[in-house]
């Protein structure tokens, strides 16, 4: 286990301070071209007030700790607090978005309403069967919306995914708690306030921000399982685990990294005592086992109650998994550079022009054929920027979809208060440069403290820790191979927010005794 956790965390700070050298060096923009300096100047700030701001919350935990209802109603506060800051932000800035965001949007709106299928819309789902599920919870809330006698959907869309992730904070707060001590999980608060509370993903309800409690949960339930004992508790924190991640991989696949970085570090702990405590492993596989049929029963009656029913007709217009490989390894333009292993149009229209027998190897063939174009230097280098520009991005690919870059945003509301916000997060708003250099400033010291795994020992390198480090990795890996863009990281923004808070809590007292040796000295 120590092995696998110290090369896991080795191998993740390698990764993450490519990024950060190649972003601080040459930056890879999406939509928005920012400026270096007063991204690293907030880096620098951050990195010098962090020291004195652990200690300082250290100190606090101290007391809060001996005192839980007044902790608890603090933690409960902030929590509204980045509720609500999510819910008046999205709802100033919310706008059609003008990709697969608003097809789901519009079908359930349509069901919601009682309103004949659209052919279209038929098609796009039989197209996309992933996004069955998105479809089913939106339609859900849409009728429950409706049946309050709120016209307003999109503007109730933005609550459901403030809640969402609003949830996905306090399930990676409790994680956190877990692995790190209340230290760390008082950081992680903080830093979702930079993440979440300001996002600017909250106006888009798709599955990048609705499936983002899935994976806390599982990193949660996991840190909990570590803990336990009892035979019977571990077999239903497992069960659980699964059915989670069923409905998390329903509304994003990547959500299964989860589930899977956990079995795998559960596997490797059990090794040396396999002997003795085989009916133990087997009884938790078995309980695996009955919540990945409870999750797909669960997903399987929301889609038949809530969703659309797809057809066969669409089946040729049907991507596959090698058509999204093949995407993975192309290089279109962009707004300021090339997008690395982006959405490209032409790839999709290549696809579906392919006999639907023989699609799969055609599009394999195809991704050799780029990759050999290159040649091995040539895909190093390529997946080199695409690492970069896929997870340094701190802004997560905002306003980079479909049409939302237009100038002007055509957002929904125009009263002063929704344009003052407006200014600081929309796209083309006026101070949207000083909003950016906050997130990307901060993304940066997050990369690092994430990266900073490496340093650790004992407590973190513990087995939650070594599940988050391998989950993230196992996301690196498929997005460097398949189709990617930094949206594709928001889900697992609470992996990289507890690791980092988890350095910070760790690493800050040593430091601290170091510079006081220093000093005495």
């Amino acid at each position: 286990m120590r092995l696998l956790s110290r090369a896991g965390a080795v191998v993740l700070a390698a990764a993450l301070l490519v990024v950060v050298v190649h972003t601080v060096v040459s930056p890879l923009y999406g939509a928005y071209r920012w400026s270096t300096a007063p991204s690293l100047v907030v880096a620098a700030v951050l990195v010098v007030a962090l020291l004195p701001a652990t200690l300082a919350l250290a100190r606090c935990a101290g007391w809060l700790e001996g005192h839980p209802w007044p902790r608890r109603t603090l933690v409960a506060l902030a929590l509204a607090g980045i509720f609500y800051a999510q819910v008046q932000i999205g709802w100033a800035i919310r706008l059609p978005p003008g990709w697969d965001a608003s097809q789901v949007a519009g079908i359930a709106e349509r069901m919601a309403l009682g309103l004949p299928d659209d052919p279209g819309q038929v098609s796009y789902i039989s197209t996309y069967p992933n996004n069955a599920l998105v479809v089913a919870v939106l339609h859900l809330w849409d009728a429950f919306t409706i049946s309050r006698g709120n016209p307003d959907l999109w503007a109730a869309a933005v609550v459901l995914v403030a809640g969402a992730m609003t949830s996905a904070v306090a399930l990676a707060y409790l994680a956190a708690r877990r692995m790190g001590g209340p230290v760390a999980a008082y950081l992680l608060l903080a830093f979702s306030v930079v993440f979440v509370a300001l996002s600017p993903w909250v106006p888009v309800a798709y599955s990048d921000t609705l499936t983002m409690p899935f994976p806390a949960a599982v990193l949660y339930l996991f840190s909990l399982e570590r803990s336990r004992r009892r035979t019977t508790t571990r077999v239903a924190l497992w069960a659980a685990m699964a059915v989670v991640t069923m409905v998390g991989y329903a509304l994003k696949p990547t959500a299964v990294f989860a589930l899977a970085a956990a079995a795998l570090v559960a596997l490797v702990v059990a090794v040396p005592t396999l002997r003795r405590s085989w009916r133990g492993v087997a009884a938790c596989a078995a309980g695996v086992v009955a919540g990945v049929v409870v999750g797909t029963l669960l997903v399987g009656e929301l889609v038949s109650s809530w969703g659309m029913a797809t057809t066969d007709e669409a089946a040729p217009q049907r991507l596959g998994v090698t058509h999204f490989l093949k995407m993975g390894a192309q290089q279109p333009p962009g707004a300021y550079n090339d997008y690395f292993g982006s959405y490209a149009e032409a790839d999709v229209l290549e696809t579906r022009a392919l006999p639907l027998e023989g699609r799969t190897r055609a599009n394999l063939d195809r991704y050799l054929d780029r990759v050999a174009d290159m040649g091995p230097v040539g895909y190093a280098r390529f997946l080199e920027r695409k690492l970069t520009w896929t997870f340094g991005d701190g802004s997560f690919f905002a306003w980079g979809e479909g049409g939302m870059s237009v100038d002007p945003t055509p957002f929904l509301v125009t009263d002063p208060r929704s344009i003052s916000i407006q200014r600081w997060m929309g796209l083309h708003g006026d101070r949207y440069a000083t909003t950016f250099s906050l997130w990307q400033g901060t993304w940066l010291v997050v990369l690092l403290l994430v990266a900073a795994g490496a340093l650790h020992r004992g407590r973190g390198l513990g087995s939650a820790a070594t599940m988050a480090r391998l989950s993230l990795l196992m996301l690196v890996a498929f997005l460097l191979l398949f189709e990617a863009r930094a949206r594709y990281v928001y889900l697992y923004l609470p992996y990289f927010l507890v690791l980092a808070s988890l350095s910070a809590a760790l690493l800050t007292p040593v430091v601290a005794a170091r510079v006081r040796r220093g000093r005495a000295g």
